[in-house]
């Protein structure tokens, strides 16, 4: 049996799924709304209460530094912010577990390094669980307590 936070895979699949925050490599949020309307639908999406939506928002929008973008287009962003935004949204439902496949491709070097200062400010203030795929191992060397190098789906290195 397989299991995540506690919950069995096979049983539970939705309790699983509310325990994790996934940011794929691709920038997925919806370009054409705002800053806080894709987080706010991100977080109607995982049943955070809507009492609690608010806060949660305005807590992760100062922990990104896109507070004053809130009502701003998600067209409008630079390719970090945007970067930015998904890991807000990712956070969004207070996952215990943080995946983020290779958060840092695309960026410019000054955005890579907010990125990443970013998720080392989170990973020091949250009980979280992060998980990075990255080909860059500077960065995954600076902020990971482990690092596990896998070649062709086999681990090779841990």
């Amino acid at each position: 049996r397989a299991g995540i936070h506690g919950h069995d895979v096979a049983r539970d699949p939705d309790a699983v799924r509310r325990s994790m925050g996934v940011i794929p490599q691709a920038l997925t949020s919806d370009l054409d709304l705002t800053v806080g309307e894709n987080l706010n639908i991100y977080a109607k999406l995982y049943d955070v209460p809507a009492s609690k939506r608010r806060q949660a928002i305005d807590e992760l929008l100062e922990l990104v530094d896109l507070t004053k973008w809130r009502d701003a287009q998600t067209k409008t962003l630079s390719g970090g912010m945007r970067r930015r935004l998904e890991i807000a949204r990712g956070l969004v439902h207070s996952p215990k577990i943080f995946f983020l496949d290779e958060p840092t491709t695309g960026l410019d070097p000054v955005s890579r390094v907010a990125v990443w200062e970013m998720l080392t400010n989170i990973k020091s203030h949250r009980q979280l669980t992060i998980l990075i795929t990255t080909h860059y191992m500077d960065e995954a060397d600076r902020l990971c307590d482990r690092i596990a190098i896998v070649d062709h789906g086999k681990l090779v290195a841990l």
